[in-house]
């Protein structure tokens, strides 16, 4: 069983959709995916135990695009902004439904994400790509402005382009 964005485990709402199964099959192997999780031991001792067998953890640091957390207290679009002009994108915001991202990016529209000459070159990009839903022409908008949105309940050849 593949399970990746592992650390959603502990989330209120959703983290059952990751304990059940571990809970349920202890006979299958499991690989266990995350890019943000840092120590593992507890899992790692936690499966052991409940499988009876060895449990391996793979580690790599390895990040194409290093990342680095900063917690704030002003608005989310008052820090964009000032990330934008400090040149540190892109900027990845989490949200924890699909109608907060969506929310979000709508919400973004009003903010000038990139240049002339960047939305042009998105532009061409997507060239003849065929928006064919209410979502995906909403997609188009945020894309062409500079904001990609990637959840679960998209298409697959919109998550493609974003």
């Amino acid at each position: 069983v593949v399970m990746d964005e592992f650390h959603f485990y502990a989330e209120p709402d959703r983290g059952w959709a990751w304990q059940i199964p571990l809970l349920e099959l202890p006979q299958a192997q499991f690989v266990l995916m995350s890019a943000t999780l840092g120590d593992v031991s507890m899992f790692e001792k936690d499966l052991t135990r409940r499988t009876g067998r060895p449990t391996s953890v793979v580690r790599s640091a390895t990040r194409p695009v290093p990342l680095s957390y900063e917690y704030r207290f002003t608005p989310i679009t008052e820090t964009l902004t000032e990330l934008l002009d400090t040149r540190q994108s892109p900027v990845y915001i989490v949200h924890f439904t699909q109608a907060a991202a969506v929310e979000r990016a709508q919400s973004l529209m009003s903010i000038n994400m990139c240049t002339k000459e960047e939305k042009e070159r998105i532009a061409d990009m997507i060239g003849s790509f065929r928006f064919t839903t209410k979502f995906g022409q909403n997609l188009s908008r945020y894309v062409r402005h500079g904001i990609g949105v990637h959840h679960a309940g998209m298409l697959p050849k919109y998550r493609r382009l974003v």
